[in-house]
């Protein structure tokens, strides 16, 4: 009896030829399935006689979630492949004050927790309001939420009004304490370096919108000022690998 590629061949010519066959077949049907599912999105599965006249709506109307799966995927692609490892050189590069990097700590470890937090209550409750019949919404959604872990975006998990009435609700109080808190990260850079990451993050912004086609992809970005917006590209490019 001998043991390859995590199948038991007998020594016997004829059940190791019999075996051999067995498994062939099973690898075929693996492999078969395996294409069947990776080269489409499969049809939601819609009983009407299962689901109540709600979810029999949802489920049926979820299809309309596919393309935006695809553009949301190729985004995501694109962005990790060709934008991040660009800038990641560039971000490797800047040199901060110890005082600078105390206060970028502070403020990314906040942005961590609150991310984390955000998102386990969101992902729990999108599932629920989608009745849990709605995959393709539930994937859209998630690649829309999971774009803040692969690069920060400070105003709109932690500065954005909007969190004072989204559930999970942030104070005003916290959210004036962390606008005061990047405020000070800003007024703490050297001018030099001011004009440095500006430079770099106006390129980040021109090349994310290139990817994009000026699409958004992320969620919460509200109507934002550009003085404001120019600092939140700042300190998010200084949160960044952090």
């Amino acid at each position: 009896m001998v043991l390859k590629y995590g199948f038991i061949f007998f020594t016997f010519p004829v059940v190791n030829t019999f075996m051999k066959h067995i498994a062939f077949f099973i690898f075929s049907i693996c492999l078969l399935s395996f294409n069947t599912l990776s080269q489409q999105f499969l049809t939601n599965l819609c009983d009407s006689t299962i689901l109540n006249k709600e979810e029999f709506k949802k489920c049926k109307i979820d299809s309309v979630w596919t393309q935006d799966i695809i553009i949301r995927a190729n985004y995501i692609s694109a962005f990790k492949t060709e934008l991040l490892p660009k800038y990641k050189v560039k971000r490797r590069k800047i040199q901060m004050s110890q005082d600078l990097k105390v206060l970028v700590k502070q403020i990314k470890h906040v942005y961590d927790s609150t991310l984390n937090y955000k998102l386990a209550i969101w992902e729990n409750d999108m599932d629920i309001n989608q009745k849990y019949v709605q995959p393709k919404s539930y994937i859209s959604s998630l690649l829309s939420f999971r774009l803040f872990k692969f690069y920060p975006d400070v105003y709109a998990i932690l500065l954005n009004d909007i969190h004072l009435n989204l559930k999970p609700k942030t104070s005003s109080a916290q959210i004036e304490n962390l606008r005061d808190l990047t405020t000070r990260i800003i007024k703490k850079m050297p001018t030099d370096l001011y004009q440095e990451i500006l430079k770099i993050t106006t390129e980040f912004q021109v090349d994310k919108f290139k990817l994009t086609n000026g699409l958004p992809m992320e969620p919460f970005q509200g109507d934002r000022q550009d003085a404001y917006f120019v600092s939140c590209n700042i300190i998010n490019f200084l949160m960044w690998t952090e």
